[in-house]
């Protein structure tokens, strides 16, 4: 199972990341509209070292279009340890509906709620 907590009306999440350069803890902000794995802004990229894969054509919450700088990530998921995808994109780290896939969420929508995360 996978915990976090909610602040300002925000579901976070702290998972531990790894890269060839470097590893640490990142807060990522639950993000349902997100249909990807997670995104990173480019200095913890930097941090981290993270080898770079491609860019990708993606569209972003003001319905604006961009081409966004993919990364490969190691992170610390459910007990194991997972290779994803993780978008270059400023602000917030963001994790997305598909490192979520196969797992229930519940999420006490009050400051300081728990935030669970459970394989189904």
């Amino acid at each position: 199972m996978i915990t976090g907590r909610v602040s300002g009306r925000h579901a976070l999440i702290p998972l531990r990341v790894n890269g060839p350069q470097s590893r640490g803890e990142a807060e990522f902000v639950l993000d349902t509209g997100f249909a990807g794995f997670l995104t990173l802004p480019a200095d913890a990229i930097a941090k981290l070292g993270l080898p770079y894969v491609g860019v990708q054509p993606s569209s972003l919450a003001d319905s604006s279009k961009t081409l966004l700088s993919i990364y490969r990530l190691t992170v610390h998921w459910d007990g194991e340890d997972l290779e994803v995808d993780v978008l270059e994109l400023p602000g917030a780290p963001l994790l997305g509906m598909s490192l979520l896939d196969g797992f229930d969420v519940r999420i006490q929508a009050i400051d300081g709620g728990l935030v669970t995360i459970e394989r189904l």
